[in-house]
């Protein structure tokens, strides 16, 4: 059934209804697990020359003893606008990319004996064997007509255009119909949610103005950034990012002595890239137009001032939550490898999060649900000696998703579920933040 389910999203992608007939011109089954490109900024190193290696260690909101001082030596975020691949000015069919990363085995690669790479533990022979990839245009369209064809069976028409009526709403039916692998979305609705997040009312509606929107990490941050900023401006270094001292004060100003304390237990907060979160917020709101280089120092824009001035941080949110879903690359924070449907499917995340987060749950059961209706994308990820891509899977989508969308936006709270410093269990709970900034009406 779980194939299956997905099958049908495969169809609704694709535009074309059982009988032939084109409608949407929507994403080919092969492209489905992709989005469209988020092209990257180059980044700078502490020594001025530029990069686009990613090369840092993922980063905890707790300290990390191991990671990396030099932060900025990756992909980061984009350079220009570029088109956006969600929200009403999208168009209904979008040209998704097909990532360098889907690349599946091939069989001569692998042994039949072979652990299979899927992680079950079992051999490849005993396993994926001859089993179609879910991101195979013509597996996916196969079973869709197999499906269409079991439908059919011990039926009699009296005419094309009644056989025509009758798939076509066998279709439709199956489209709308809620599936268990899709926590209750039906293939319809899912589509919705991976394409059109923003103009989508039937499936979500996302507020323009939420309360509580100053409460979230990243405008909390935009607010201390704005304030040391202030009406004189401030003189960048001489690698284009914050100063050191204004660094650390804000650091103080954002968390408690005892989080600052742990932080920089390490190593001290030298340069802006050392505390990565505002690092990640000023160039979100740099993406956003809220904040500007000009003549030699960053300055706050007209719309910040206006927006601040109006209705303080929580004017400022809408904008910051659109660009860093938008316009971010979520990638910029950790190592693992390019996978950009987990950003895509950020709404899902939220639905998720909705649905499940009003108690709270081991971080495993959201990545257990994510992979459950996407298990496609383990094909997503390149092979690995030491580390099964579904682990690898699993860990990128808690890191992005979680702690790094949901965690930064104040949409839920991600914790350890101990004080060790090395703990790789948490937990997850849903903040009074997200029911403001998403209403599902299927969940009423």
């Amino acid at each position: 059934m779980r194939k299956a389910g997905w099958a049908w999203v495969m169809a609704v992608g694709e535009g074309t209804n059982m009988s032939g007939h084109h409608g949407d011109p929507g994403p080919s089954c092969a492209k489905t697990a992709c989005p469209a490109p988020i092209r990257p900024m180059t980044g700078t190193r502490a020594g001025g020359s530029k990069t686009t290696g990613v090369d840092r260690g993922h980063r905890s909101w707790h300290n990390d003893p191991n990671r990396s001082s030099d932060r900025n030596a990756r992909t980061a975020l984009h350079g220009s606008a570029g088109p956006e691949y969600v929200g009403p000015a999208a168009p209904e069919g979008l040209d998704i990319r097909q990532s360098q990363c889907a690349r599946p085995m091939t069989i001569s690669s692998i042994g039949d004996n072979d652990p299979c790479p899927c992680g079950s533990g079992k051999t490849y022979r005993q396993c994926c064997h001859n089993r179609p990839s879910d991101a195979d245009p013509d597996s996916n369209a196969k079973r869709a007509t197999e499906m269409v064809r079991k439908a059919l069976e011990g039926r009699e028409f009296g005419s094309l255009e009644e056989l025509q009526a009758f798939v076509t709403d066998h279709v439709r039916r199956q489209n709308e119909h809620p599936l268990d692998e899709f926590h209750g979305l039906s293939p319809e609705q899912m589509r919705s949610i991976l394409y059109r997040p923003f103009a989508s009312p039937e499936v979500a509606i996302i507020a323009e103005a939420p309360e509580d929107g100053a409460t979230a990490p990243i405008s909390r941050l935009f607010g201390l950034l704005a304030k040391a900023i202030g009406d004189q401006g401030l003189k960048p270094t001489a690698t284009g990012n914050l100063p050191r001292a204004m660094c650390r004060e804000v650091a103080r100003s954002y968390w408690d002595e005892k989080t600052y304390q742990d932080r920089t237990r390490f190593g001290a907060i030298n340069s802006e890239p050392d505390f990565f979160e505002l690092h990640v917020a000023r160039l979100t709101a740099g993406l956003a137009g809220l904040i500007r280089k000009y003549r030699g120092r960053f300055l706050l824009t007209r719309d910040a001032r206006r927006m601040l001035g109006d209705n303080g941080l929580a004017a400022i949110y809408p904008r910051l939550f659109r660009t860093y879903v938008e316009r971010c690359n979520w990638g910029y924070w950790d190592h693992y490898p390019d996978l950009p449907f987990i950003q895509h499917a950020f709404l899902f995340t939220l639905y998720l999060l909705a649905r499940y987060g009003t108690v709270w749950r081991p971080h495993r059961f959201y990545e257990d649900a994510f992979l459950t209706a996407f298990p496609m994308l383990v094909s997503e990820v390149p092979p690995n000696d030491i580390i099964a891509p579904e682990q690898t899977l699993r860990s990128c989508y808690t890191w992005r998703a979680l702690v790094h969308f949901a965690g930064f936006l104040g949409l839920a709270v991600v914790e350890p579920i101990s004080d060790k410093l090395l703990c790789h269990d948490y937990r997850v709970k849903a903040l009074p933040l997200l029911p403001k900034i998403v209403h599902f009406p299927m969940l009423t």
